[in-house]
């Protein structure tokens, strides 16, 4: 959708183009209009957060200030779609949005390094932090977003990678052909196998399968509850490919220097509390969304041991090919802060892959 068209349906629901519009006295508040939305629905975890925790705790701390915001909702790919959620925030379609960096192969590479690490920890919380982290250690990170007229809030990601499938999965080799919905850098956890990626998103998962354009799907168990793929593929093959960073909250950096440094602070402070509850809700709902699914018929099973190792044995070097392919940006310096990192928490990378 062209910006043009874009501006057309955010008029369209009252709001004007730059949302944070000028405050208006209310009960001896002043309120400010703040556009907020993402291309996902809110039973993704990383979107609902948005509105249960960081919007619910901006207003709970605001509510004691003479500042109140009038939310201005934009969820579930209304304003704009899955492959705009970066040019949506940078050109102020809304004031504060999601970021999904594992659509921005070009924009955002750096951002993507989990996704070139596979088999590395399905400890979502700790991929969350230690990226976090890794923005107050390494300039790249942070300015990737400020280079895009943005100001980051908090990370997201997702519970770690398994596979469901039409037919079962035995083996490794029980992989070769099959056709899998995979958005975005997911292709690169089948490089190898065999499989065939197929770029999709989420949304869209349950009917390329029910129709036969895949096989099946390499996704996170609350994705895929969320959208009810366990119906149309119903064989469970507990692989653990890996916990994942997927991007994060951001504002608009023009629409947010606007606003008052009080709500400026208030604002950064809960998008920590949003990037934490990702984390933390995203593994409580794991496992519950798998019992659920089972209770659903879902027929479960787990890769062996052996047969993962060789799955793991059998990449390419992944992470050496994102590192060649990002010359212009430290992405060796990024691939190694973030395999450290890993290790001084105690977790045991499957693949050394920063060993280029």
């Amino acid at each position: 959708m062209h910006n043009e068209s874009r501006r057309s349906s955010l008029k369209l629901i009252g709001a004007a183009t730059a949302a944070v519009a000028a405050p208006a006295i209310a009960q001896g508040q002043q309120t400010i209009r703040v556009a907020i939305g993402a291309s996902h629905p809110l039973n993704n975890i990383f979107i609902g957060m948005m509105k249960e925790v960081f919007q619910a705790e901006v207003d709970k701390r605001l509510a004691g200030t003479r500042f109140k915001i009038e939310w201005r909702e934009a969820y579930g790919g209304t304003l704009y779609k899955f492959q705009e959620t970066l040019s949506a925030v940078r050109d102020n379609i809304v004031d504060i949005g999601w970021v999904g960096s594992i659509f921005e192969p070009t924009a955002m590479p750096l951002h993507n390094v989990t996704y070139f690490s596979p088999f590395a920890t399905d400890n979502l919380p700790l991929v969350i932090s230690i990226m976090d982290g890794l923005h107050e250690k390494l300039p790249a990170l942070r300015q990737t977003w400020e280079n895009n007229n943005l100001v980051y809030l908090g990370g997201s990601g997702v519970e770690t990678y398994h596979l469901w499938t039409t037919q079962p999965v035995t083996s490794l080799a029980s992989l070769k052909g099959r056709k899998f919905s995979t958005p975005g850098a997911v292709a690169t956890f089948l490089q190898g196998t065999g499989a065939v990626a197929v770029n999709s998103p989420i949304p869209a998962f349950y009917t390329d399968i029910k129709s036969g354009v895949t096989d099946g799907a390499v996704s996170f168990s609350t994705a895929i509850l969320g959208t009810r793929v366990y119906e149309v593929a119903p064989y469970f093959t507990r692989v653990g490919i890996g916990a994942q960073y997927v991007g994060g909250l951001a504002a608009n950096r023009s629409a947010f220097g606007k606003l008052p440094p009080e709500v400026q602070s208030v604002i950064r402070d809960c998008g920590k509390l949003y990037a934490a509850a990702v984390g933390r809700v995203s593994t409580e709902r794991s496992d519950a969304s798998l019992e659920r699914m089972t209770q659903a018929g879902m027929k479960v099973s787990a890769l062996s041991a052996e047969e993962r190792q060789k799955w793991i044995d059998t990449m390419p070097n992944v992470a050496a090919q994102w590192v060649k392919a990002n010359p212009k940006v430290p992405a060796q310096d990024v691939l190694k802060a973030w395999m450290d990192a890993l290790r001084a928490a105690g977790e045991k990378p499957a693949r050394a892959w920063d060993k280029l």
